[in-house]
């Protein structure tokens, strides 16, 4: 079942299609779009900078929360952001690396969006 940002960000991205002409800020409240030309998957980082999506030839493969979904310990401060996203590789494999704010960091699987803590600074 999807939540309500989900519908949201979903209905958006149909906006898109159906309107060329609009620009990323008018359809999408997206803080940030990685493509994996090897899939053809597009992972989306919300506006907020805490939720991730990705989808493949238009449908939502996975949405996750890495903090929520795969619950971290808290660390300097309650509420940290997403300040690193990008395709990074791993022991020979690609993921999403992701950084927080507060210093943690992982790696999210592209395709299940399961996220591994790798450490804090």
């Amino acid at each position: 079942m999807y939540n309500f940002l989900t519908l949201i960000f979903i209905g958006c991205l149909l906006l898109s299609c159906s309107n060329p002409e609009l620009t990323k800020q008018e359809i999408c409240p997206c803080a940030d779009t990685l493509t994996d030309n090897s899939t053809g998957s597009t992972f989306y980082l919300d506006s907020t900078y805490t939720n991730i999506y990705a989808f493949r030839n238009n449908e939502l493969l996975w949405q996750t929360n890495p903090r929520i979904d795969h619950p971290l310990q808290p660390y300097r401060h309650e509420n940290p952001s997403i300040r690193y996203f990008n395709i990074v590789t791993w022991r020979d494999e690609e993921f999403i690396g992701i950084s927080y704010t507060n210093s943690q960091f992982g790696n999210v699987n592209k395709e299940t969006g399961e996220f591994l803590f790798l450490g804090q600074d």
